[in-house]
């Protein structure tokens, strides 16, 4: 399960519901563990951040955790 939380202080409804796309987008890329939890905050800035830089700091999360595994 994952919880993805965007702040107002991202901006308007528009801009954090992209964000939140965004971040569903990546996480369909690649392969999850089951049976763990994760919650997802946003920071100041996500809206200007790249795809590719967001997908990089999800996945290095991720791999962290120990919970990617790669397609």
């Amino acid at each position: 399960m994952v919880g993805i939380t965007v702040s107002k202080r991202i901006g308007n409804a528009v801009v954090r519901n992209l964000v939140r796309r965004r971040i569903r987008g990546v996480l369909r890329m690649h392969s999850w563990a089951r049976g763990f939890s994760m919650v997802i905050i946003t920071e100041r800035g996500a809206d200007k951040t790249s795809f590719v830089d967001l997908s990089s700091e999800i996945v290095s999360a991720g791999r962290e955790a120990q919970v990617l595994g790669l397609k």
